[in-house]
């Protein structure tokens, strides 16, 4: 920390490499959830966990970009859909960037709430790697200000790159903007337009990801 600061630079310890190279492809994966303190459907505690939409970004090895979302758009149970179109956008071994714990521990919740799909769910679970941690472990840069949000990590390492742009640009306003599109009162030409700004901003979570690692390895890779 203190040779970046001094240096105005990003720096990174020996490791790194080793943990971020990958052969084959790599896939990238965000979840939005809600909790609402009085339960929508049967059965649930105040403040359960509902996963309501995903964003998975694939590289392939040439470079190619390619994604896939889900997005709940209605009050019934959205566990079990979700969690069939994540299974299908996530096949194959490639391993799953996340930031942070929260994608882990929704995918072993869905594997509760889905028994049928448990044993699919938990091998996503064995393939997932949390890109915070390595970066704490093994990164700094002066512009985190102590920060690991990737909001404040995108930018100090992808300089024009941040959610500035987007209509829903933090995880709580997603909440509260799905709330009002699946909400039976609000008009469909409005609940399009809401879905469209939760996909962009999930979107831009797995992008993130995406933009986050290049810098890193491209970094890693200079020794």
């Amino acid at each position: 920390h203190r040779r970046a600061t001094e240096t105005g630079t990003l720096m990174v310890l020996p490791g790194l490499l080793e943990k971020l190279q990958h052969p084959g492809p790599t896939s990238y994966l965000d979840f939005e959830a809600v909790a609402p303190a009085i339960p929508t459907l049967p059965g649930l505690k105040p403040f359960t966990t509902l996963p309501v939409q995903f964003s998975v970004h694939h590289r392939q090895p040439d470079g190619t970009l390619s994604s896939q979302a889900y997005l709940h758009r209605d009050s019934s149970d959205p566990r079990p859909p979700l969690a069939a179109a994540l299974l299908d956008a996530l096949q194959g071994d490639s391993p799953i960037y996340v930031w942070g714990e929260f994608e882990g521990k929704v995918i072993a919740m869905l594997a509760g709430a889905c028994p049928s799909l448990e044993p699919q769910l938990q091998a996503l679970r064995g393939r997932v790697v949390d890109l915070q941690s390595l970066a704490r472990a093994y990164a700094y840069h002066p512009a985190f200000q102590g920060s690991w949000s990737i909001k404040r990590v995108l930018p100090a390492l992808v300089p024009g790159q941040d959610y500035g742009e987007l209509a829903v640009n933090d995880g709580g306003q997603a909440v509260l903007v799905w709330t009002r599109m699946q909400h039976p009162d609000t008009p469909p030409e409005q609940a399009q337009a809401l879905a469209e700004q939760l996909l962009a901003y999930c979107g831009m979570d797995t992008l993130a990801l995406v933009h986050i690692r290049d810098a890193l390895l491209e970094r890693a890779r200079l020794g």
